[in-house]
């Protein structure tokens, strides 16, 4: 019986020691994933930073680029508008000179 006791104490001890090692183990682990977690976690919120500023920055270009555009459609009116009047004017003059009585018509239009 002496044996039997102390063999279930050897068996004890021996179940303490793997319970332990098996905590320590599920505990490394635990810090490992967890580690692992925060790296994902960082490099995830510095690849979201890095496309929120390239978004940004494509915007700042759009927006560069259309406001060029209104300038140069405003520049390509303004032209238009010179041309147009020199036209009209050109032709007041064609008018006056073949008849008088179109030149006083197209100076009322």
């Amino acid at each position: 019986e002496q044996r039997s006791q102390t063999e279930i104490e050897n068996h004890r001890q021996e179940l303490a020691e793997h319970r332990s090692a098996a905590e320590a183990e599920i505990a490394e682990h635990r810090s490992t994933a967890a580690h692992n977690l925060a790296e994902h976690r960082s490099a995830a919120d510095l690849d979201i930073a890095a496309h929120c500023a390239a978004a940004g920055q494509r915007e700042g270009e759009y927006r560069a680029a259309a406001e060029q555009l209104t300038n140069n459609l405003r520049e390509s009116a303004g032209r238009n508008a010179e041309a147009t009047g020199e036209l009209d004017a050109a032709m007041r003059v064609v008018c006056a000179w073949r008849d008088p009585t179109k030149a006083v018509i197209m100076h009322a239009w």
